[in-house]
């Protein structure tokens, strides 16, 4: 048996080094904040409608969840992986070109179209990621898993990084060519992951298996909150699981607004100078990259505490997804009533990291505790298609609150398409603000069901 654990050991690290490579190729979304307002500013669209683009992004990642999770619990992540290629360089190609208008219909509905191709690119290649991570980190689920999450949240970051080379002299990005990179690069990534990113097999992942067998034979009929039937679609009868969807949209609804319209925001509280100038470009680069720094450290202390607590003294791992829901609370609270405190569009962007690190810290939690709660709850075997239903909900999140800040942003605009200050943005925290409170409430009412 030594051997054959010792046998397989450089297996499961190549695999997971493959995992961590799919995550940062699928966390490309939370960069769009970075090139979007110069993007939409070429192609002539209103905030409302570039907000509508960010968020068919974010409905191609999570609504192919339930069809990716049951595409790779039926036949594995060689496809997956082969679609995310796919889909990812015709996706971002495609918005390249009709940046430079080699496209000469420019759309913001066909733009929203190839986003959402880049949102199931992304999809296909998370999913494959966390599935194979799952699997071959049995005994120590949370901690595995945290490993490509973090990429995932991480993926900001570096491609931020990376977006310097492309920053031409006059300190503008130079969106096209970025475009083309991403296409290109996270393809060829996904087309290395088809080959080596697999589920090692192993005495006990076929032990966990035939457990779950066990279970659905003799259960078949009784549903225990958080505690159901392994089986395809088991969440989806139980209603623990639409407790735990709905605080999910709301969390996550709340963290896309933010992740996808802070270059916006910066950009109204730079307008008085000049919005166009290198500062813009280092001030939106900083705060994706705190956004994005901020979600790794939380989906990995989030994963390797809530197994820890829950190991040594048995707490549930809902109580970390409060305490994200709270910091999500508390960030969002101080954007809708501390900014306009301050007294100067200086001093908020000063200290509007208070917004970009809260977000991405219960942003981040969120997703790293999610897929570990679900495969708990409702079996590794079917884990695909359970968590592919439970991240369904950031895309119905996502749009609304995207929605809810386009419409706000447009109405303060100006004839020039200009708004200058915390105005032009307040009102969606006051909305985010109640959402949040509700995804902790919801929260709170599952705990108490399932203790």
């Amino acid at each position: 048996m030594e051997r054959d654990i010792s046998q397989k050991q450089p297996q499961i690290v190549v695999s997971f080094l493959c995992a961590c490579l799919n995550a940062i190729t699928s966390g490309s979304l939370y960069l769009f904040s970075l090139y979007g307002p110069q993007l939409g500013k070429e192609l002539g669209y209103k905030q409302v409608q570039l907000s509508f683009v960010g968020a068919t992004g974010n409905n191609g990642l999570y609504l192919m969840g339930p069809f990716a999770g049951w595409l790779i619990d039926k036949y594995g992540t060689r496809w997956t992986c082969l679609a995310a290629a796919i889909c990812l360089i015709f996706g971002y190609t495609s918005m390249a070109f009709t940046f430079n208008h080699t496209f000469p219909n420019s759309s913001f509905i066909l733009m929203a179209i190839y986003y959402a191709f880049v949102g199931v690119g992304s999809n296909c290649s998370f999913f494959s990621a966390i599935n194979v991570t799952a699997k071959n980190f049995t005994n120590l689920r949370g901690t595995g898993l945290s490993g490509p999450i973090a990429f995932f949240g991480l993926s900001a970051f570096i491609l931020s990084q990376l977006s310097k080379i492309f920053v031409d002299n006059d300190g503008k990005l130079d969106v096209y060519k970025f475009l083309l990179f991403m296409g290109i690069a996270f393809g060829i990534g996904n087309l290395i992951s088809t080959i080596w990113l697999r589920v090692i097999p192993s005495r006990e992942l076929n032990r966990i298996y035939e457990e779950e067998e066990v279970v659905e034979e003799t259960n078949a009929n009784e549903q225990t909150p958080l505690l159901t039937p392994a089986s395809a679609w088991s969440c989806i009868g139980d209603p623990s699981a639409w407790l735990l969807w709905s605080s999910f949209l709301c969390l996550a609804g709340t963290g896309l607004m933010v992740i996808n319209n802070i270059g916006t925001i910066i950009i109204s509280l730079l307008e008085p100078k000049s919005p166009s100038s290198i500062s813009a470009i280092k001030l939106q680069s900083f705060h994706v990259s705190l956004i994005s720094i901020a979600s790794c450290f939380g989906r990995i202390l989030s994963g390797v505490a809530s197994d820890y607590y829950k190991i040594r003294h048995e707490t549930s791992r809902l109580v970390f997804w409060i305490i994200a829901g709270v910091l999500m609370l508390c960030s969002q609270l101080y954007t809708a009533f501390g900014l306009s405190l301050l007294g100067s569009t200086d001093k908020a962007l000063s200290y509007l990291w208070i917004l970009t690190v809260g977000t991405g810290y219960a942003y981040g939690a969120a997703f790293s505790l999610g897929p570990t709660i679900t495969s708990e709850s409702w079996g590794l075997r079917w884990f695909g298609m359970n968590w592919g239903v439970m991240s369904s909900a950031p895309a119905f999140g996502g749009l609304l609150m995207n929605l809810i800040f386009g419409f706000v942003y447009d109405f303060h605009v100006d004839e020039k398409r200009q708004c200058v200050g915390v105005d032009c943005f307040q009102a969606a925290f006051y909305v985010s603000s109640f959402i949040s409170f509700v995804s902790i409430l919801l929260a709170c009412i599952l705990l108490v069901r399932t203790r």
